[in-house]
């Protein structure tokens, strides 16, 4: 399966607004090309979209000529990949404590996190880095990934206001992304679903609605319901939940996602959705119609 070029120019420099993208739909076999400013015509009242509170961390820092990339954030430590072990005396100024096996140790989250917004940049999928809120979303609310989740990016309030309008229903998760290293399965990643997110997909389900997921997270936050502790917030937890073409959805109908590379864990999870031969034509037909891929890239719609 061939590549789609990647989109390194955010729409709303090419465009003049962000929501500039164009939607692939995948529904009952057939293939249809839209703007992505049109979502509210194909989604019925009571629907509801579930999207991703987590926001990107500049989880990338470099110490002299070493980069180091953050990832897998835990309360007092979290793991790295480098081009070469960072100087420990650099690592101790800013309060990080070497543990080995490409792992620091700090005080508090809040240490690293104060440490990545002063010193940190994006990890981004291209060579230019744009400032930091082009890696942000409308619902980009609480920080802890370390990769952006980009597929709510288009929502602008204009393209809220008309799915409100057509009363559409809003749920809320947040995973926090962790940045995936090619020789590992993807790593266990902290989730939270609250109370009012469990009750209202409960009941759209029961009444027939679609419950329709942005991003390739939220799904996987979703359907790790079972994984969590109930508390007083809701389900929290760490998933290890890896999905693919075996895993059989219960809790989400569809997906608004972005164009992943086909060797990905992302792509692996579209395999949930649609077969292979599915998604061969779908991403024969996203190349032919000239669609990008990236954080800044088109989207599209499983149904």
């Amino acid at each position: 399966m061939n590549d789609l070029t990647l989109a390194t120019t955010p729409p709303e420099l090419r465009h003049g607004r962000r929501s500039a993208v164009r939607m692939l739909l995948s529904c009952d076999n057939e293939l249809r090309d839209l703007e992505f400013e049109s979502v509210h015509t194909l989604l019925k009242s009571a629907d509801v979209l579930v999207f991703n509170l987590s926001a990107t961390l500049p989880a990338e820092v470099l110490y002299g000529g070493v980069c180091v990339r953050y990832y897998d954030f835990h309360d007092t430590w979290c793991r790295f990949s480098a081009t070469a072990d960072p100087p420990q005396d650099v690592l101790g100024s800013h309060g990080l404590r070497p543990l080995g096996n490409s792992t620091v140790g700090y005080q508090s989250r809040r240490d690293i996190w104060g440490h990545l917004f002063e010193k940190g940049r994006v990890v981004a999928d291209m060579q230019r880095t744009y400032p930091f809120e082009y890696y942000r979303s409308a619902f980009s609310v609480t920080p802890g990934s370390a990769e952006f989740p980009s597929a709510a990016r288009p929502f602008t309030l204009e393209v809220v206001r008309n799915l409100m309008r057509s009363c559409v229903k809003f749920a809320y998760v947040t995973l926090h992304t962790g940045t995936h290293i090619e020789s590992e399965s993807p790593v266990p990643e902290y989730f939270m679903i609250p109370h009012d997110t469990l009750r209202l997909v409960e009941r759209a389900k029961e009444a027939g609605h679609t419950v329709l997921a942005v991003g390739t997270s939220c799904v996987r936050a979703l359907e790790s319901v079972d994984r969590g502790v109930h508390t007083g917030r809701g389900v929290e937890g760490y998933t290890d939940l890896v999905i693919s073409r075996a895993h059989r959805l219960k809790v989400v109908d569809g997906l608004i996602t972005g164009f992943h590379d086909p060797d990905s864990s992302h792509f692996e999870l579209l395999r949930a959705f649609r077969s292979q031969e599915s998604l061969s034509d779908l991403y024969r037909k996203a190349r032919s119609l000239g669609y990008r891929k990236g954080v800044f890239g088109d989207v599209c719609m499983l149904v």
